[in-house]
């Protein structure tokens, strides 16, 4: 259907709308006036008219307005009479308006009362610890002057951060190296968590229970937890959980052991056995935990474990929250996940950049009240922020107590709950509610009010067309029905028209919007198996670190296969036929994939024709025999969509909504851990400052140290680096210098808030593995972060390097430095009037007074010793002497200078050939004055002058004319273990200009001006010559002409004579 025949149909909808209705659609409000219509004003700047609702109230019929913007953005309600043409604002009784919350951005009114309104706020900022939470509140009117009732739609309530208790098994049949994995694995745990308002306290269990330490002393000596666990002592015995659980609830969740009063609390267990506990039951022990709120996790070691679940799902609160594994080796493939899903609550942790999980945020910024529907028994309102955005619907009714269910679906970032609409079919009601962020096209889904369930869905064609923005219901007949649902698309753009409605029909017997399955449509499900052959991808090659190798082997096969099931009790499946497109891939977590299949792409797509009879895709997997990640599993991805076909009765069947259309599955990788199956790492650390003397206490230095990692032992699982250090400093962060194994940091800050003068960052790795053998040297850079305040006289640094598999803390796991603090003073060396310029004759230099003059000067800082070193330049290439004179002025005189003879012997520089842009300039000996000033006081200053006879020696050899420089510098030191100089002030130099001139001598210059003159005369003359400029023509004399006759003449006569 094209955007022209939509909007027609849309036109056609409100004719046959108004011609069903009648006269009844124009009864309550003639609004529709196009030649005299009633206009009511408000502020444009308070958004008046963002929406409006029809009520009555006391026999009146009215029109609500709303101004979300009016109060700084708190909102206001108007209640506005055809009659009068006025508006007056709608006070809310017994209720006080939260302030910003945009008050009339959604509205809605009860259909059957006429006369109950709602009205949302769904932007109410609440501050919860570091957040800001985004909620929303609703008010329900019966009547303009009645009560208003107050709600808080998806409300997230204030949780401020976590305390959580690690509970472990201490029985004996947990082996010594397995209770040290054990113990690694939550320790980092604990560290990955560190700094995000997390605190801990850990118990240790068998038949005996022993508190290693609680919420307190986590605080305060964070720095000893990992000492605390490793040399903590074992008692062994019996698998006593519920006893144990129920001695931590009352023993440890305790005021008195540091839990706070609002905080999230948890308790984690962890165990490798069935209890056989005599004392409690696991009913009394759930009974004890639940009274507190306390929230459980049931992590099970052993192969029993993977079965038999049932213990664990006795301990945990939900099924959800038990986590099996085959062993001790792989609890380090659980932290991620663990991570992600315990400490999930906003204001305690960040999200991976590749975690997957839509529910990292619940209803923190939910925005309910966004869209609203109001019916006689329940209030709806939308959410469009709820679960990561996911959104939502809820329901709440107006019984005591108020029941409330969340209507949403796992479609990520999709808005649900923007818009909401009243449907009706068959005297069951819906809600339809719009998604249009879904998959950037938008969807509109509907929900049966009473099951709560998914019932149908109908998808937007065109990317941002905002699809489901908003929602309209009609029913044309009158018959209870919804014959029609209109579907706004305002962004909807056709190349010439912007902003569409769609329009969706409903017969009396199929509706495509609410997909009821009357006498119609079979319903069908794809059930989807992804499996890998063998259960672990196989090692590399075994001389891979060794040397070089570049080859592509087989790593395994993987085994795709799709069963079509029919759900539709009444059809038969003979017939039923599906084309699937699906397409696989290979290491979906990873921009570069590490698995390859035979075509050497990591994807596959294809289609294939469906029956009930299943049908397998079998497909090799490569990769390099020489992977830089053989640690981190290898994620397979399958999804697949059907191009529904018609049965034997031409009937399309329908996939049910909830097929799961993806799955994913995660292949781990074969451990090089052995004959013992045990990886037994070996990690040794050091550093050094990189050749630096000290720290600067300025923001522009930058501290770097170089840090030697390497792993001596076997494979170490999850490696990472903690760095502790002076709180003068603030972590920058790291990166590789050299590396024989690929090696990526990533660094985080940690908060230490029991000691506040240690600071706490840690750097993990990816791959999250360090083979054995790997030596890499990492840049780590501070910056100091406190100016110039800082009292001690050294930063210190402890850095260890620890894994999840290490099982004791080695010597060669710390290692410690400390250096100096360098502390800013600012004082300063510049010249003053000095000698610029000096002028000598070739032939008689004679004797000029040169004058070099520096000041010394403590700007602003406290009286420091200071070193103040003077190179002049003495003697120059043209011979010229400079007879130093020094003098000082200093008033206290505390301070001495080198003697005098000092400057008579100096340094010779004929040999240097570079050019020179510090020291005594364009002097072939420059010797040295040294000053020691005992104490220069803020505001102080000295002047150092130094002048002279400036002369010639020796005058035999001639000079010629030229211009050349000669130059002294002045350069100042402090105590290079307590302070630092600014750098460009803590030297300054003076040069003068010397001019060598030679004397005037006129006679080659008359000479030549007499030769150029004779030279010039003679050529003018010539030139004259050749013109004939010299050669006379003389006229005949006048009498000889009168006396003789005329001679006779052979031309004719002229015409003038003639006539």
């Amino acid at each position: 259907m094209g955007p022209i025949t939509e909007v027609k149909l849309f036109y056609q909808a409100v004719i046959l709308l108004c011609l069903g209705c009648g006269l009844q659609c124009f009864s309550a409000f003639n609004l529709i006036d196009f030649e005299a219509p009633v206009i009511f004003l408000g502020e444009e700047t308070d958004q008046f008219g963002y929406r409006v609702i029809q009520t009555k109230s006391n026999g009146n019929s009215w029109l609500v307005v709303s101004a979300p913007y009016a109060g700084n953005r708190t909102g206001s309600l108007f209640q506005c009479s055809y009659d009068t043409q006025r508006c007056q604002p709608i006070v809310l009784n017994n209720a006080k308006v939260v302030p910003r919350i945009s008050l009339g951005l959604s509205m809605a009114a009860d259909e059957e009362s006429e006369s109950k309104i709602m009205a949302c706020g769904p932007t109410w900022e609440r501050r919860c610890g570091q957040l800001d939470y985004l909620n929303g509140i609703c008010y329900i009117l019966n009547g303009f002057e009645g009560n208003v009732k107050e709600i808080q739609p998806a409300f997230q309530e204030c949780v401020f951060g976590v305390d959580a208790v690690i509970l472990y098994d201490d029985s004996g049949s947990i082996k010594d190296p397995e209770l040290h994995i054990m113990k690694n694995f939550f320790l980092n745990l604990m560290d990955s968590v560190a700094g995000a308002n997390v605190q801990f306290a850990v118990v240790q269990y068998s038949s005996i229970f022993t508190l290693v330490f609680d919420f307190a002393t986590y605080n305060n000596t964070r720095e000893k937890i990992k000492d605390l666990i490793h040399n903590f002592k074992r008692f062994r015995g019996e698998t006593y959980t519920p006893s144990a659980i129920v001695h931590v609830v009352d023993e440890v969740f305790t005021a008195n052991r540091g839990i706070r009063p609002h905080s999230k609390k948890l308790l984690i267990v962890l165990t490798d056995g069935i209890s056989n506990d005599r004392r409690t039951t696991f009913k009394q022990a759930t009974e004890a935990a639940n009274k507190k709120g306390i929230i459980r996790y049931a992590i099970g070691v052993g192969r029993n474990f993977l079965t038999a679940q049932d213990e664990l799902r006795r301990i945990a609160s939900s099924n959800e929250n038990v986590f099996p594994v085959e062993s001790f080796d792989t609890l380090g493939q659980l932290q991620k996940q663990l991570k992600d899903k315990i400490f999930n609550i906003e204001g305690v942790s960040k999200p991976s950049p590749d975690a997957s999980d839509s529910s990292f945020f619940e209803k923190e910024f939910s925005q309910g009240g966004f869209s609203s529907l109001l019916t006689p028994e329940h209030a709806v309102t939308g959410a469009v922020g709820a679960y990561s955005w996911t959104g939502g619907l809820e329901e709440s009714s107006f019984g005591e107590p108020p029941q409330t269910q969340f209507l949403n679906t796992s479609i990520n970032e999709s808005y649900i709950g923007y818009s909401v609409a009243l449907a009706r079919f068959h005297k069951r009601t819906f809600y339809v509610t719009g998604a249009p962020r879904f998959q950037h096209v938008g969807q509109v889904l509907v929900f049966e009010s009473k099951s709560g369930r998914l019932t149908g869905n109908i998808q937007g064609q065109q990317v941002g067309s905002y699809f489901g923005a908003e929602l309209a219901s009609v029913d044309l007949n009158e018959d209870g029905n919804t014959d029609l649902l209109l579907i706004g698309a305002p962004h909807y753009y056709n190349g010439s028209q912007g902003g569409i409605v769609h329009v969706s029909s409903i017969n009396n017997t199929v509706s495509k919007t609410i997909g009821e399955l009357y006498f119609s449509r079979p319903v069908f499900t794809i059930l989807t198996s992804l499996s890998f052959s063998p259960d672990l991808i196989p090692l590399d090659d075994p001389e891979c670190g060794s040397k070089k190798i570049s080859r592509i082997d087989s790593r395994g096969q993987v085994s795709l296969c799709f069963t079509l099931t029919l759900l539709s009790t009444k059809w038969s499946s003979a017939s039923l036929r599906a084309t699937i497109n699906f397409s696989l891939q290979v290491d979906v977590k990873r921009t570069s994939p590490r698995l390859m299949l035979e075509n050497e792409t990591p994807s596959f797509s294809d289609s294939l024709q469906l029956g009930v009879m299943p049908i397998c895709i079998n497909k090799t997997l490569w990769a390099q025999v020489c992977l830089d990640d053989s640690f981190s599993p290898v994620v397979l991805r399958t999804k697949f969509s059907v191009q529904e076909q018609l049965d034997n009765r031409n009937l399309q069947p329908i996939l049910h909504p909830e097929t799961k259309t993806s799955i994913d599955i995660e292949v781990p990788f074969q451990k090089d851990c052995g004959q013992d199956g045990i990886c037994v790492p070996d990690l040794s650390i050091s550093f050094n400052f990189s050749g630096s003397k000290g720290l600067k206490l300025s923001p522009n230095f930058i501290l770097n140290l170089t840090v030697k990692l390497e792993n001596l032992g076997e494979l170490a699982y999850e490696p990472a680096i903690s760095f502790y250090y002076s709180s003068v400093l603030s972590f920058q962060g790291a990166s590789v210098l050299q590396s024989n194994w690929p090696l990526f940091p990533a660094c985080q800050m940690h908060g230490l808030p029991g000691n506040a003068s240690v600071r706490h960052s840690s750097c993990h790795f990816r791959p999250p593995a360090l083979k054995a053998g790997t030596r890499a040297f990492l840049r780590v850079s501070f910056r100091s972060s406190k100016g110039d305040t800082w009292p001690d006289k050294f930063v210190y640094f402890t850095i260890r390097a620890h894994s999840l598999n290490e099982s004791n803390v080695q010597e060669n796991n710390e290692a410690t430095g400390r250096l100096p603090v360098l502390h800013p003073v600012n004082i300063i060396v510049k010249e003053l009037q000095s000698t610029a310029y000096l002028n000598f004759s070739t032939q008689d230099p004679g004797k000029k007074i040169l004058t070099h003059s520096y000041e010394v000067r403590n700007l602003d800082s406290n009286a420091t010793a200071v070193n103040v070193t003077f190179e002049l330049p003495l003697k120059t290439k043209q011979g010229f002497f400079w007879n130093i004179t020094p003098s000082y002025s200093d008033v206290k005189n505390h301070f001495s200078c080198t003697p005098l003879f000092t400057l008579r012997t100096g340094i010779s520089r004929k040999n240097v050939t570079k050019r020179l842009t510090r020291g005594c300039l364009g002097a072939v000996a420059c010797p040295k004055v040294y000053c020691f000033i005992n104490s220069l006081a803020k505001g102080e200053w000295i002047r150092f002058n130094f002048s002279g006879d400036f002369y010639r020696e020796d005058k035999s050899p001639k000079l010629k004319s030229e211009t050349f420089h000669v130059g002294s510098e002045a350069s100042i030191r402090v105590d290079e273990t307590r302070f630092f100089l600014n750098e460009a002030e803590d030297f300054s130099q003076i040069t003068t200009e010397i001019e060598l001139i030679s004397p005037f001598n006129p006679v080659p210059i008359i000479i030549g001006s007499t030769i150029g003159g004779i030279v010039l005369l003679a050529i003018i003359v010539a030139v004259l010559y050749k013109f004939g400029f010299f050669k006379r023509n003389r006229a005949p004399q006048m009498d000889a002409d009168a006396a003789g006759p005329a001679a006779p003449s052979d031309q004719a006569p002229s015409t003038s004579a003639a006539s």
